[in-house]
């Protein structure tokens, strides 16, 4: 909808591009949307049209804008919570420092909640090579062969979409006493 603001005498070949659909939905939607009251036609006589959201349809779409956001924020905010209720888990089991494993998004969430679980991130891992030396929350990404280097006691795997292979790899310990954890 927000497309339909900003660009003035829009063919629907346009926003079928814009929005990835075919030339024939856009035609539907926006009949659909057209009938609902929440788009209109501005001078129907130029081409291509100018399409426009009515005051309602503007209203809508603040509407819904607003309740998706609240959702992604609850979805993040549920996220945190099982990323510390796990990292209190293991705080739990005796280690303080720990050594994340995976430098993707779930990394950027599980940072700022180690130090509220009471857990020292003392390395970062990944094994993609174009991360090694980037710094995440000040800490150098390196690669898996830092991990006998590094004084953590435990491994925490901080990705989802890799954690079977990581976990595949090390296992439930990477030797005696140091134990591997996932979120």
């Amino acid at each position: 909808m927000d497309f339909l603001d900003r660009t003035r005498h829009v063919s629907q070949r346009r926003v079928a591009v814009a929005l990835g659909l075919s030339s024939s939905q856009v035609n539907r939607l926006l009949k659909e949307l057209g009938d609902a009251g929440l788009v209109e036609v501005e001078n129907a006589n130029d081409r291509p049209f100018n399409y426009q959201l009515t005051v309602e349809g503007r209203t809508r779409y603040r509407r819904l804008d607003r309740e998706d956001s609240q959702g992604v924020v609850a979805r993040f905010r549920a996220l945190e919570e099982r990323i510390l209720a796990r990292m209190n888990a293991i705080r739990t089991t005796g280690v303080e420092r720990i050594l994340c494993y995976g430098a993707g998004e779930i990394l950027g969430v599980a940072l700022p909640l180690a130090p509220r679980a009471g857990l020292e991130v003392v390395g970062v891992l990944d094994d993609d090579p174009a991360r090694h030396g980037v710094l995440e929350d000040g800490i150098a990404v390196m690669g898996a062969d830092a991990l006998e280097t590094l004084a953590a006691q435990g491994v925490l795997i901080t990705t989802y979409r890799h954690a079977e292979t990581i976990r595949g790899r090390l296992g439930d310990e990477v030797r005696p006493g140091y134990p591997v954890f996932e979120l």
